[in-house]
Parts: structure tokens; sequence; C-alpha cells
């Protein structure tokens, strides 16, 4: 992602409204965790700030009725404790691993890469515009049950919510504006179509919104199937036997459809020699003997440490699974990726995607520059 990211961490590139490291904190915080390490460097401290609290922007928000923009990962941040440690030098992802022994001791651990982040199919958004009869239908109800309905939010959200209004005693919708799950328009516009008046609100744009959401993401997935089996699990995705060469690849025993035992793992192999298309995909659940498997994995290339070397330790240790991601992967690593992801995450968002379809569109019906 050079020159983009000379300057600026590819992991704060935003996708659509945030940077992409915060969609993966926001991912481990789906599945339950409350204590996240983030392995940075010396040229990376601004991912490091992201999740620090700047009371000084915060007051000009403030002050200009635009606390909202903040809200989303100042609640992320609330959730979960989010701590830093540095790599000194670039040795291979085995050794950013490495770097987080101490802070997770003799407990499993969630392996999240923070270049990589993950959609669901979309369903369950409410369109632009309902008849008067849906609006209609809402009336009376709670709103949260308004609001879960028009798939707005989560029921877990709306958890949250109930939670967070427990405590400060305000409103419900008020809960949801500080998690920064919606936007005041949209409790407005809820409120009027529980009377019974009124379209629908816009769909949300907020911490995992139920207009891009629909299942469960890898992190989720991978710690259902530890609490299953009691092994570290490894993110799946089933690739073309043409691209099998770009990825790690594993083979084992199918323990049921989605779900494999991991027998052997093979770094970048030929189509020919891939045990199978199953490739490693930028997500982990690891237990404690990993680390010292990486204390007995060999240097590689460039004097780097690979993961997957000490995964294939452990593999000879201790039970290992692979588990089939339902959730689609997209790297943000190079420009076209970053901006297909883009476009991906902005066409799940029909107010975002009404502003972009005309100029989309009008492209193209124009030729590229040099085509005619």
């Amino acid at each position: 992602m050079l020159p983009a990211a000379k300057a600026v961490p590819k992991e704060l590139l935003p996708v659509l409204d945030r940077p992409t490291i915060q969609y993966v904190v926001e991912e481990a915080a789906a599945a339950g965790a409350d204590d996240v390490l983030l392995v940075t460097s010396r040229d990376k401290k601004a991912v490091e700030d992201h999740f620090d609290r700047s009371p000084e922007l915060e007051q000009r928000l403030a002050a200009g009725g635009k606390e909202a923009l903040l809200a989303g990962v100042n609640a992320l941040a609330a959730r979960v404790k989010v701590h830093s440690v540095r790599q000194a030098t670039q040795r291979g992802l085995g050794d950013a691993v490495n770097q987080a022994r101490r802070h997770v001791g003799s407990e499993p651990f969630l392996c999240l890469l923070g270049d990589t982040i993950f959609s669901t199919p979309p369903g369950g958004a409410a369109p632009a515009q309902s008849p008067p009869a849906a609006s209609a239908s809402l009336k009376g109800l709670p709103l949260g049950r308004v609001l879960t309905t028009l798939g707005l939010v989560t029921e877990q959200q709306v958890s949250d919510a109930l939670r967070r209004q427990k405590e400060t005693g305000g409103k419900i919708g008020e809960a949801l504006v500080s998690l920064g799950y919606l936007r005041r328009d949209q409790i407005e516009a809820a409120l009027a179509a529980q009377r019974g008046e009124g379209a629908p609100p816009p769909a949300a744009i907020g911490v995992h919104s139920a207009s891009l959401l629909n299942g469960p993401l890898p992190a989720e997935q991978l710690v259902a199937a530890y609490r299953e089996f009691g092994t570290s699990v490894i993110g799946l995705e089933e690739v073309p036997p043409a691209k099998v060469s770009r990825y790690g690849v594993v083979g084992g025993r199918t323990v049921r459809d989605g779900v494999v035992r991991v027998e052997t793992l093979v770094e970048k192999p030929s189509p020919q020699s891939a045990p199978s298309r199953m490739a490693i995909a930028a997500r982990y659940v690891l237990t404690p003997a990993v680390f010292d498997c990486l204390d007995r994995t060999a240097t590689g290339k460039g004097g780097e440490i690979q993961l997957t070397d000490a995964l294939r330790l452990l593999v000879d240790r201790e039970p290992v699974h692979g588990v089939l991601l339902h959730a689609r992967r997209h790297d943000i690593g190079n420009p076209v990726d970053w901006l297909r992801t883009n476009l991906l995450y902005a066409s799940r968002d029909p107010a975002v995607w009404e502003l972009l379809q005309p100029t989309l569109e009008s492209l193209l019906r124009t030729p590229p520059r040099g085509a005619e």
C-alpha cells in the first residue's frame, strides 16, 4: 500500500467510516474478548493512539454537537481494555505472536491479523422506504423491538444498551447513541414509527450494525469451536487451486462438514503438492503451547519466524482443528482489494449507496481512458 501507508499504518486505512484495525478489535469484542493486546512497532504509534481518548477533540466535537462521530470507538474502548507492545524488529508473524507471551500467560487466546477483516452475508436490513402498513405494525412496540424489527440493531446491541441504561438511568435511545450503535436522527425516526407515524429511520452504521452483518464473524466461530474441542483452532477458507500457492494450506482428517483435525501444514505449496484447498485465513485461537513451539522454530528466509512453522510443531504435540469460516475475507493490503472492500461495505448501507450509485453508474458507462 505504498506510498499511502508510508506515514499512515495500513491498519488505519479506512473502510467506509472507520479504520481497519477498529473492525478487528470489534470482531474480538463481539466474540467475548474484554482484553486486547496490539502488537505494533515504532512506526505504528498511531494505531495505539486510535484507541486512546482525545479530550481536546472530544470537546471540539461536543461544542459542535458532533460527539456521536467518536461514539463508536469510545464505546469500544469502554468495553475492551486495549494494551500494546512493540515488536522491536520485523521478524515475522511468529515473532509477533511471541510478543504476547507474558500478556496471555497460561490462557488460550485469539490471534487476529490486523490487515484483514471479514463480512458475513447481509440480511435483515430495512429498505430505505417502507409502506405505511409496515410503519403501522410497529406502533406501540418497545423501542428495542422497533429497532431490531427494522434491522438497525442486533439483540445483543439492545442488551448492551439496556445495561448502559441501568447504569446511567437514562433512556434506551440515549444509551444506543452513547454506545455508537445509532445516530440521534435514527432514534427520532424510530420513535415516530413507534407512534405509527412517519417512515422508518435510515440504516445504521454502528458497531457491527445489523444492516451489514448477518451471522458470526470468524472470532466468534473459532471461540465456539475451541469450547467444543478444547484445542487450538485455525480459521480456514477454501481457495481455487490456482491460488493455493499464495497461502499456508492445511491437510487433515474431516471431523464433519467444515471441521478438520489438522495433520499437516504447508506454506505456499504448488497446486500439485497442496494437501487441500483449505488456506489459513488470518484468524486463530491458540493454546499457550504455541509459545514453546515458537521457541523451537528455526528462523527462515529473511531471518523471520513463521507462525505456520510453529503450528506444524504444535500439530505433532497436541490436537489442532481447522474450521471453515462462514464469513468473507477482505485483505486491505493492496489498493485494488482495499477499494473493492470499501465499495462492498458501502453497498450494504442504503444511505451511503444512494449517494455513490450515480457516480459508479456513470463511470461504468464511460469507457476507460485509452479504450476508445
